[in-house]
């Protein structure tokens, strides 16, 4: 029997990614963080800087889309480093 995929759902804010991830006590307790943290997590709705891989890596695996939004971005390109041009030494 063929296992059913699973709709790949977009997380936009800090709330919901920490609903998919088991709600506030299992958060708080993976995170290393006391409820009152979270909570102003939540009421922020986006996700610290400092938190940031362990809830990309963790949603991503787990099948989630992530937007922008849930690190308090506009655009993932801001995290992305510009390509420069090689600058040719002279001799």
């Amino acid at each position: 029997m063929a296992r059913k995929r699973r709709k790949m759902t977009l997380i936009s804010n800090s709330r919901e990614a920490i609903k998919a991830l088991g709600g506030d006590m299992i958060v708080a307790e993976w995170l290393g963080v006391n409820i009152g943290r979270l909570v102003m997590i939540k009421h922020r709705g986006y996700i610290p800087r400092g938190f940031h891989l362990h809830f990309y890596l963790t949603l991503t695996e787990r099948g989630f889309q992530i937007a922008p939004e849930l690190f308090g971005l506009q655009t993932f390109n801001v995290l992305r480093m510009p390509v420069q041009q090689k600058h040719r030494r002279v001799a």
